[in-house]
């Protein structure tokens, strides 16, 4: 693949915690770097890395229209202002896209991949159905109810529906639409015989409609390792953190 042709980086919001080797996690549409509040605890023994994309949170809105592409180029763009040359990139849903989109173009920055019920593409009814609602949502103005949604779905404590919701509230409608949309549009399942990276994937054991992407990887990608989280759906980064963070924190050992 080519890389995209670089253009001005948004002013991001970006934490780093603590040091080691750097990991970098990816947010999906219409939330920011809160849904990861749990993996702070892995910087007790690696640097963690939060932002938030470009159009939420606390990062800057760009005119500029949204792409897979465009969001990998940021993550770039991101990692050299942090002077990290080598990074595991861990996407979360459809920020796995963009962590995919990553290792792709750029196997040199990437040490290895994670993707916490990611896909190549949305090819599944389920999915695609779950993309169209909040894509509806956006669009029709229902951003409370989207972020309420998501909140709820995620939290495992008050406070965590709480963070969340306020923080889901800072997205940009547009910004919001165009990377929902593009995640759906967006499709590398005949590229994966070309990632040369180690790659873990990490689901939940409820999430039915993410099980058939597995095979995919197990078939198409030389390095891959699955590992099933029990009793969680899809929201396992912040309902299941525990062995979440265990399986990282195990897989980034063994590299």
């Amino acid at each position: 693949m080519v890389p995209p042709q670089v253009s001005s980086l948004v002013p991001m919001f970006s934490e780093s915690l603590g040091s080691g080797v750097p990991i970098v996690f990816i947010h999906p549409p219409h939330m920011d770097h809160a849904v990861f509040r749990y993996q702070r605890e892995l910087a007790a023994h690696f640097r963690v890395i939060l932002y938030d994309a470009r159009g939420h949170g606390q990062s800057g809105i760009s005119t500029e229209r949204v792409t897979i592409s465009r969001l990998a180029e940021d993550l770039r763009l991101l990692l050299d202002e942090l002077e990290v040359d080598r990074a595991v990139v861990c996407g979360y849903s459809s920020g796995g896209s963009v962590a995919q989109e990553f290792a792709l173009v750029y196997p040199e920055r990437t040490k290895a991949l994670i993707l916490s019920g990611g896909f190549p593409q949305v090819n599944t009814f389920l999915l695609k159905n779950e993309f169209r609602a909040g894509m509806a949502l956006v669009k029709a103005g229902k951003q409370r109810f989207l972020s309420n949604v998501l909140s709820f779905s995620h939290h495992i404590t008050d406070e965590d529906r709480r963070e969340l919701f306020r923080h889901c509230l800072k997205a940009d409608e547009r910004t919001a639409y165009e990377f929902y949309r593009e995640s759906l549009r967006y499709n590398c399942t005949e590229q994966l015989p070309t990632l040369s990276v180690p790659l873990l994937l990490v689901n939940g054991s409820r999430a039915h409609h993410m099980h058939p992407y597995i095979g995919q990887y197990l078939s198409r990608v030389g390095r891959t390792e699955s590992v099933f989280v029990a009793n969680c759906s899809h929201q396992v980064p912040m309902k299941k953190y525990a062995p979440f963070n265990h399986a990282i924190s195990r897989f980034v050992r063994s590299l």
